[in-house]
């Protein structure tokens, strides 16, 4: 079974009756749920570089509007602006999880340049747990815009724990080729997210996670960040 293939089974067993299961319509991409004073919005989108060879990732783009918005209007809606993605309600905003990449949901794609052949039912099952375990519940507590506007800022700040920072940190080394030519690169990377060399050092069982879960789960680069820090 093609990666396209899988990911139009997932839409449609998977995201689709969860959605309407929850009380959302459907409106081309567009899945909304009116509300008491706003419509909460979700939008899949997916990448223009899906193919065989490379997998397939789609992702969902979140935005509360007034509630008088139009459905041609819900359905044509283009602008990211003002919207978030489902990673925000995901533990540990997404990261760790056995289908996502940076992106998305990444269905197939390369592992150790191997191309994947994963396992539908299971990433069906994963999904469903996210939709139900953790996404669509939270959306529920989107009442009206000033909700919107409370949530939205709560769930955008998990991105500033230390364990999100940390998690994101190793990504970025986990992708880093160890040459010198990157030390400077993982540095700055250091800095943006505000970790010191002892927050780094101590977590190394938190980078071997982040290896295990990457597109190179084989290349072990804690030797290659120990030695990036002063």
């Amino acid at each position: 079974m093609t990666p396209k293939e899988k990911k139009t089974i997932i839409l449609e067993e998977v995201v689709k009756p969860e959605f309407e299961n929850a009380g959302y319509t459907s409106i081309g991409q567009t899945y909304y749920h009116m509300r008491e004073d706003c419509c909460v919005a979700v939008k899949i989108q997916s990448s223009q570089f899906n193919s065989s060879n490379t997998g397939y990732t789609f992702w969902f783009h979140i935005k509360t509007f007034p509630k008088q918005i139009s459905l041609e209007t819900l359905k044509e809606w283009t602008a990211w602006s003002d919207s978030i993605h489902e990673d925000s309600l995901l533990p540990d905003c997404g990261n760790l999880h056995p289908y996502r990449t940076a992106k998305g949901y990444q269905i197939d794609g390369y592992k150790n340049s191997v191309l994947q052949d994963m396992d539908l039912e299971d990433i069906k099952q994963r999904i469903r747990s996210d939709l139900r375990d953790y996404i669509l519940p939270q959306l529920t507590e989107i009442q009206g815009l000033d909700d919107w506007e409370t949530k939205k800022k709560e769930w955008l700040n998990r991105w500033n724990s230390q364990r999100v920072l940390l998690l994101n940190y190793f990504s970025v080394a986990q992708m880093s080729s160890a040459v010198r030519d990157n030390i400077p690169h993982l540095r700055d990377a250091q800095r943006r997210f505000g970790l010191s060399d002892e927050t780094i050092k101590a977590s190394q069982s938190l980078y071997q996670e982040v290896k295990a879960f990457s597109q190179w789960p084989e290349d072990d680069k804690w030797e290659f960040i120990l030695s990036t820090l002063t």
